[in-house]
């Protein structure tokens, strides 16, 4: 009887969530539209020093990782934050039964850790868009050198653009370090407050 119900309880869930991406297609993808077109609008009508200073291939970069993070932003947040504070309810709700002061120290614990995700977040967030630079940089070399490979072959510019590139590598190198070091540093930041809340 117990295997059945759990049978069933999966069943349920996963139509459910079958259903909610479903539903959250039919808002994230006309949405995802409708933000590329205005971007590039906004592009388009930009005036001339503007593009004058941007290479191609780094305004390519910017406008896929823009793409991209649009549709991870609304993941994360009808997804992956929905279901914490889902959770974050229930547990409150038992922690309330056993006893007030379980649900203070839950409470204040809950605090701790929302001050240090924020702290961690902004450290990320410097870091991403250090590297953000970076790989427009390394973007728009390599795209506007294929665009304009012709010049590139009748100058015999060979050698100097896979030089450029390389240098420009040095300084990505060091920002996607540091980018994904700022991930290391919440996952121990964070392992250790939970280390700690569970005693």
């Amino acid at each position: 009887m117990v295997l059945l119900f759990y049978v069933g309880v999966r069943l349920v869930g996963g139509w459910i969530s079958t259903l909610a991406y479903y539903l959250g297609d039919k808002v994230v993808i006309p949405s995802a539209r409708d933000v590329r077109i205005k971007v590039f609008s906004y592009i388009q009508e930009l005036d001339f020093a503007f593009h004058v200073d941007k290479n191609t291939g780094s305004l390519i970069s910017a406008f896929k990782r823009g793409d991209g993070a649009f549709f991870n932003m609304y993941f994360h947040i009808f997804h992956d934050i929905l279901e914490i504070f889902v959770s974050l309810c229930v547990s409150l709700y038992f922690f309330a039964g056993v006893s007030v002061e379980v649900l203070g120290l839950m409470l204040g614990l809950f605090v701790i850790n929302i001050i240090l995700c924020w702290v961690l977040v902004k450290i990320n967030i410097n870091k991403r868009r250090e590297f953000n630079k970076a790989e427009d940089k390394v973007s728009g070399i390599i795209t506007d050198n294929l665009l304009n490979y012709e010049t590139v072959k009748f100058f015999a510019q060979e050698k100097r653009e896979e030089k450029r590139l390389k240098d420009n590598f040095v300084d990505w190198y060091k920002k996607i370090l540091e980018f994904t070091n700022s991930f290391r540093l919440m996952g121990i930041t964070l392992n250790t407050t939970s280390s700690v809340d569970s005693f």
